[in-house]
């Protein structure tokens, strides 16, 4: 099966993670709070919550972590594998053959999919919808209908949210600074809940929610719907 990617590289400097602390130093950090900066063990309680952290995060889409994607359709073929990792489906749009946005492709849960698209037999020369049965598994989404030997328009714009990675020791979390420090003060508080006091623990967790609704408030985004 083919695999196409439309993603454009960044320019330079960016992304602008400049100012970002890299892990190791986020972890020295964390650490810090306990005084087990030099330690061993104290530096992996304090990696495993920094991770946490960033888990955590992934529970919501962020305007940050928007990816487009070019896909160029294929006669007879309803699937494309992705390139980078999905979290949720935020627009497609169809391009011309002069790199044009045309027309909307709209989202279908792939449960509604398959109650309301039970034939997908027929062909057209423009896919109307787009859907995904198992990203996690498999990296595939599938177009509807089928596209034709001839069509409209070649090419499929994906716009998506990708998740944020847990990166090595050595490199930065790819988010803007104000989110490193929220992600990092969500480390603290899950780090401190298993070394310190109830109370220390819940005063960082406060710090922590603060943080978090903060950069909720300008970054989070929100998925593509059926019936957009």
């Amino acid at each position: 099966m083919p695999v196409y990617s439309g993603s454009s590289a960044a320019s330079a400097g960016f992304p602008q993670t400049g100012k970002n602390r890299t892990v190791s130093d986020l972890i020295d950090e964390i650490a810090e709070f306990t005084g087990g900066q030099d330690r061993p063990d104290v530096q992996s309680q304090a990696r495993r919550a920094l991770f946490e952290a960033i888990r955590a995060f992934n529970a919501w889409a962020w305007v940050f972590n928007r990816v487009s994607e070019d896909i160029t359709l294929v006669a007879a073929t309803s699937e494309y594998t992705l390139s980078s990792n999905w979290r949720s489906p935020l627009v497609a749009q169809l391009v011309d053959s002069s790199g044009y946005t045309r027309e909307h492709v709209e989202w279908i849960p792939y449960r509604v999919w398959m109650t309301e698209l039970p034939d997908q037999s027929s062909t057209g020369s423009t896919p109307l919808y787009y859907t995904a049965r198992n990203i996690h598994e498999t990296g595939l989404v599938t177009v509807d209908p089928l596209p034709a030997s001839t069509l409209t328009y070649p090419t499929l714009r994906l716009v998506y949210h990708r998740r944020i990675l847990c990166p090595s020791d050595s490199n930065v979390i790819n988010v803007p600074t104000e989110v490193e420090q929220a992600i990092f003060d969500e480390a603290v508080w899950r780090f401190l809940r298993k070394k310190k006091t109830f109370k220390e623990a819940r005063d960082a967790k406060q710090s922590a929610l603060l943080s978090k609704s903060e950069i909720q408030f300008e970054y989070r985004d929100f998925e593509d719907y059926h019936g957009a």
